[in-house]
């Protein structure tokens, strides 16, 4: 024979562990979806990190492009200067071409 007391628990307990379960159930979903939103910004977060560090790299790679080739536009400065130089019409001068140290 069944004590009634022991019913009595165990129909409580089932009450019980329904209601718990539905009061925690939009608690629950409100949960998941901050950590997806939270998991997202992270995410955004991280891409905006390597979309700056990658924007850095190819601004020092492009620096470093600009440094070749004002290196390569003052030898071709020279160059020029060099071909097109006329020893008579610079008799005021010391007779030299005249050479640029850095063409920008």
């Amino acid at each position: 024979m069944v004590d009634p007391a022991l019913l009595l628990f165990e129909q409580l307990r089932i009450s019980f562990d329904t209601w718990i379960r539905d009061a925690l159930h939009p608690l629950a979903e409100q949960v998941q979806e901050r950590k997806l939103m939270m998991e997202k910004r992270l995410e955004n977060l991280q891409r905006i990190g390597r979309s700056k560090s990658s924007q850095q790299a190819r601004i020092d790679e492009l620096q470093k492009q600009y440094g070749e080739l004002t290196r390569q536009l003052t030898a071709l400065c020279n160059i020029h200067n060099v071909l097109h130089h006329d020893p008579l019409a610079d008799e005021q001068r010391d007779g030299k071409p005249h050479l640029v140290a850095n063409a920008i």
